[in-house]
């Protein structure tokens, strides 16, 4: 299961949840920590990087739109112009990657709660 780090209120914070991520995958439990089998590190590695990034990425996007436009939902259209993580395509590639009865890699919105969108669920459908 990926780290949860709370979302970042300032450029310390971001730095934190990076460092956070370092110390889980030198000395943390499997499976982002030695342990786990590599395949499983690795995906639980690139899934902890991206709720890394794009935390950092949806706040920043998030504050200038509400900076520029207040009377818009920033964080709504923050999630829509980042949304390109969730193309179609990569989504294909990971399902196909994926041996048959292992399930597939957890996609961004389907994360541990508390994740970026946890609370949307998987906007696709299954």
């Amino acid at each position: 299961m990926p780290i949860t780090v709370p979302a970042p209120r300032s450029r310390g914070s971001w730095v934190a949840r990076w460092l956070g991520l370092r110390q889980a995958v030198e000395d943390g439990p499997p499976p982002l920590g030695p342990g786990a089998p590599p395949r499983e590190r690795l995906l639980a590695f690139l899934s902890a990087v991206v709720d890394v990034v794009y935390s950092f990425w949806h706040g920043h996007i998030g504050t200038l739109i509400a900076a520029e436009r207040p009377d818009l939902d920033a964080p709504l259209l923050a999630d829509l112009l980042l949304a390109g993580l969730q193309a179609e395509p990569i989504l294909r590639l990971l399902d196909a990657a994926t041996p048959p009865g292992e399930g597939r890699p957890a996609r961004p919105r389907e994360r541990a709660p508390g994740g970026p969108g946890a609370d949307q669920g998987d906007l696709r459908g299954p």
